[in-house]
């Protein structure tokens, strides 16, 4: 039996704790690189939170007949067929790419019967309804069908007229016009009416599906002789705000239909109001203002456990007057629209406008947003009108709402949340990582 010498013996134990200070240093290192190689795979799939939202036109064409006033247009959710509504009542589809007409519709007006205003009847959906200078209102929808043949797809455009109804029957010789007007349907089929008259009259008019019934009721005394500038009904049509020409707000409950009422007033602004509109959920509405102003308002519980509206945001002002606000199908984001032609894109829960631009040198008369939320369309007082891509895919991410406190809706006060997903499209998504952090540093302590 050979004997191992005390030299042989520290040779091999040398030798096997220099092996195994490789294998620790390279196990070591490996840890090492996998962490940073895992940080900076993070890193890289966090860089889309960071971009900033982007405005790219795609296309400019002219649609031709500036004299006939454009008063709605939208799109198909692939944005290859956009429609236009004028005046006179005629609808016509055309292709974005080469502007060819597919389509060409009309409204069933009178002999010189004129569209005076329109209102969209919901978010994402084509249904619509326009008023007349000869009091008539006229509803109707348009749908869009997707045909595939040989790996090629073709929209196909089409309208169905839904009802029509002589909203303000002529008296003597005064004219019955529809002044504004504001359309909701929801999604139980209801129906609701809310327009203006010549005599400034605020009359609401809703379908009940449930009863197949109509109720109307004329909600012009509640507004206490105030001369009425601007109004929105809610998506799901529970409530109607009506806003002043010197900025009082009225706020009426419209969830009995026959039994309508004022449940509160307010004041919006010092300035008189130009546009109103709720944003998805109905939670929020932003209000636009004379001066170009816009505020994002929604109810908050006060001290005695009463819910009121309150301002919530201020947006980038703009330069003149707020003659459209559009609301996102998706989310909180909105495009707002002044008398001066600048458009800009906001975000209701950040606050933030991070986009203004304008589609031409002249003032816009109809905007629309993609039925996906990825697109917009703009066409100008002379006709000319501009397809543009919306590259804005998480808005509600910056550093505020990562790490600051955000004034939720429903929420009493500003304060850190995580809570990213909800039970509906409506939800509106919590990105706080205050509480994340806390969590962590809470559990590692302990």
């Amino acid at each position: 039996m050979k004997i191992e010498t005390p030299e042989n013996l520290r040779i091999r134990n040398e030798r096997v704790n220099r092996n195994m200070r490789k294998i620790i240093s390279t196990g070591g290192y490996s840890i090492i690189v996998s962490i940073i190689a895992i940080l900076l795979f993070l890193l890289y799939q966090s860089l889309p939170l960071a971009k900033d939202a982007a405005i790219d036109e795609i296309l400019s064409v002219d649609t031709g007949r500036p004299e006939n006033r454009i008063l709605l247009i939208g799109s198909d959710e692939y944005q290859e067929i956009y429609y236009l509504i004028r005046r006179d009542g005629s609808i016509r589809f055309s292709r974005f790419i080469d502007n060819r007409t597919v389509l060409e519709k009309k409204l069933n007006l009178n002999e010189n019967e004129k569209i005076l205003t329109a209102g969209m009847g919901g978010l994402g959906k084509h249904l619509f309804a326009v008023g007349t200078d000869q009091g008539r209102i006229i509803t109707a929808e348009i749908r869009f069908k997707a045909i595939y043949k040989s790996d090629q797809r073709t929209i196909k455009p089409s309208l169905r007229l839904i009802n029509e109804f002589t909203a303000e029957p002529v008296q003597d010789s005064v004219a019955a016009h529809i002044e504004q007007l504001s359309f909701r349907q929801n999604e139980d089929g209801f129906r609701y009416w809310a327009w203006k008259n010549h005599s400034g009259h605020i009359v609401v008019k809703i379908y009940d599906s449930d009863e197949e019934e109509y109720y109307k009721q004329d909600l012009t005394d509640e507004l206490g002789g105030k001369i009425p500038a601007a109004m929105t009904i809610s998506f799901h049509g529970e409530y109607l705000i009506v806003a002043s020409t010197t900025g009082e707000a009225f706020w009426f409950d419209l969830s009995d239909a026959e039994d309508m009422s004022l449940t509160d007033k307010f004041r919006l602004s010092n300035e008189p109001v130009t546009k109103l509109e709720y944003l998805l959920g109905d939670n929020a509405f932003i209000v636009g203002t004379s001066a170009g102003n816009l505020t994002e308002w929604f109810q908050v519980r006060t001290a005695e456990t009463t819910m009121k509206f309150r301002p919530i945001r201020t947006f980038t002002a703009q330069h003149a007057a707020i003659t459209q606000i559009i609301p996102s199908p998706r989310n909180r984001g909105f495009m707002s629209v002044d008398a001066a032609g600048n458009i800009q894109w906001n975000y209701g829960t950040t606050g933030e406008s991070p986009v203004q631009f304008r589609s031409s040198k002249n003032p816009v008369q109809a905007a629309a947003i993609a039925p996906k939320a990825d697109g917009m369309i703009l066409a100008d007082i002379k006709g000319r009108l501009g397809q543009y891509l919306l590259d804005d895919p998480h808005p509600e991410t910056t550093t505020g709402t990562l790490f600051g406190k955000v004034w939720y809706e429903g929420y009493p006060q500003p304060e850190f949340v995580w809570q990213s997903t909800g039970g509906s499209d409506e939800f509106e998504s919590k990105f706080s990582l205050i509480p994340l952090i806390f969590g962590t540093l809470k559990g590692t302590l302990y």
